[in-house]
């Protein structure tokens, strides 16, 4: 017996998103189960070190890449952990094993100048364009995730302050982010004219909405449109996660600390705030030369 149910239920629970994270935790420990069987393995209690180092092996070699081989021990791990917890395995197989913290590689990230160049000539000529570029504005703005925009309703935004509410996001959690007036400004003109043609009798409160069923968008939608606003505005596409990224780099290179930066991207470690910030050397070169007490005495000494 694997307890898989059990376990899934612990995690929906916990509050994680049944359609994505729970959905990807039970093929992967199905499929955990589905080989121990092929072992003559039937029970988590029949689990030993070596089964187990085994299997990762077995992993190893189904040429899978390393980011997906790292999130598959991870979520393994995770459930172990839960096991071990729970008293249904008496050792907890994959508690000291180190395991590298990933962001999707796949997420270019542009430099202020390249991002204010685009959203400055993203010209609104229809009302996807219109939609897309609220869109862009948005995102670049606040930094918040793409599934956070289709969930965001106009109740959640506070315009007199310029707050974003953004409610029951990743983990379950609620937090505050401030947007800038222009981005709220694209907002309010795209919510008083175009946003008025996706309306269908049942439409919800959503900000952007499906024209074909008056919905909210999911996260491939907001992408799609994205993706068709730049198109027709002759640029690259840009992925949604490129915008977060990009606009955590250009706060951190304008200041912000890593604290204040973590808080506005909802993370709960500096870690995962510190891999969606990327600089290159020249940029580094600049603020260690702005920032450290001993960089800024010697170039103090050159100018005397």
């Amino acid at each position: 017996m694997f307890y898989i149910d059990n376990f899934l239920s612990f995690l929906k629970t916990n509050h994680y998103d049944v359609k994505t994270t729970i959905k990807a935790y039970h093929y992967i420990i199905k499929e955990f189960e589905v080989y121990c069987c092929s072992e003559n393995i039937t029970s988590v209690k029949q689990l030993t070190d070596k089964s187990v180092f085994v299997y990762l092996e077995h992993l190893k070699n189904k040429n899978i890449s390393e980011r997906y081989f790292f999130l598959k021990l991870y979520r393994l791990r995770v459930y172990f952990h839960y096991l071990y917890k729970n008293g249904f395995i008496f050792f907890d197989f994959l508690k000291n094993y180190h395991i590298p913290k990933y962001i999707r590689t796949n997420h270019p990230i542009l430099n202020q100048k390249e991002i204010t160049h685009i959203i400055e000539n993203i010209i609104p000529k229809d009302t996807l364009c219109y939609k897309g570029k609220a869109l862009l504005e948005l995102m670049y703005s606040s930094a918040i995730r793409p599934s956070e925009v289709c969930k965001l309703k106009i109740s959640d935004i506070d315009f007199k302050e310029h707050q974003l509410f953004i409610k029951q996001s990743k983990r379950k959690k609620d937090r505050v982010v401030p947007v800038g007036k222009v981005a709220l400004d694209v907002i309010t003109d795209y919510i008083d004219t175009t946003r008025k043609r996706y309306l269908k009798p049942n439409s919800p409160d959503n900000i952007f909405l499906s024209f074909k069923s008056g919905k909210p968008h999911n996260a491939y939608g907001i992408r799609w449109i994205i993706r068709e606003t730049l198109k027709r505005n002759g640029f690259h596409p840009i992925r949604p996660y490129s915008l977060r990224g990009t606009s955590a780099t250009v706060l951190f290179l304008n200041g912000m600390g890593i604290a204040y930066l973590s808080k506005l991207l909802g993370h709960s470690e500096f870690r995962t705030t510190s891999l969606y910030i990327r600089v290159n050397e020249m940029n580094l070169k600049s603020i260690l030369q702005k920032h450290h007490p001993r960089l800024k005495l010697k170039i103090k000494e050159e100018k005397q």
